[in-house]
């Protein structure tokens, strides 16, 4: 095995990164959660809670996701949960262009590392940092998109980030029935994970 097919040998290059600004004022580089599968969910950078706990999605917006995917059928722990950017950005505020471009080699190691066969983009910084251009949410959560990273294929399957449908609840229901589609694409690609 190569070294950075590893992912606790990876884990421990990004914990060392100094790529850009961020690590200077996060408490901790929060790389992931779950466990290995052939879906991975990506959010967008860590927030408070997160870089406290050093996972991702473990507070309000957390709580939701894990709502969200017990209902379509999921067993949040038996997925892999990360983030396009490992830490936390001051405030809470959006990643930039040059932080996200700045993390996404570790992001994309992750996935070469553990080459799944669909991975989820949780609002529009993830669907920016595995599609390479900004696409509306909202038109982009009713697509699929197909990406190569090195000698792998994915499928990429945009959706609302669990903060937004706290903003706005009217989107949980849509939230729920892709995610819904999501398990039953994976079980057509061999590759099911049951409730």
């Amino acid at each position: 095995m190569r070294p950075w097919d590893d992912l606790t040998y990876l884990e421990k290059i990004f914990k060392t990164c100094r790529r850009c600004g961020l690590r200077a004022g996060c408490t901790q580089v929060v790389v992931s959660r779950g466990a290995v599968a052939p879906i991975v969910l990506v959010g967008e950078a860590p927030g408070a809670d997160e870089d406290a706990r050093g996972k991702p999605f473990v507070g309000r917006a957390g709580q939701l996701l894990d709502r969200m995917l017990k209902e379509a059928g999921f067993e949040p722990e038996r997925l892999y949960i990360t983030n396009a950017v490992k830490c936390r950005p001051p405030n809470n505020r959006k990643p930039t262009p040059e932080e996200m471009a700045a993390c996404r080699p570790y992001l994309m190691a992750q996935l070469a590392a553990i080459r799944p066969a669909i991975v989820v983009a949780l609002g529009a910084t993830a669907i920016e940092s595995m599609l390479g251009r900004a696409i509306p949410v909202g038109r982009a959560s009713t697509r699929w998109y197909r990406v190569r990273h090195r000698e792998h294929c994915f499928w990429v399957a945009p959706c609302y980030h669990p903060s937004a449908i706290l903003r706005d609840p009217r989107r949980y229901s849509h939230a729920v029935e892709r995610f819904v589609e999501i398990r039953e694409r994976a079980a057509a690609l061999g590759c099911p994970i049951s409730g």
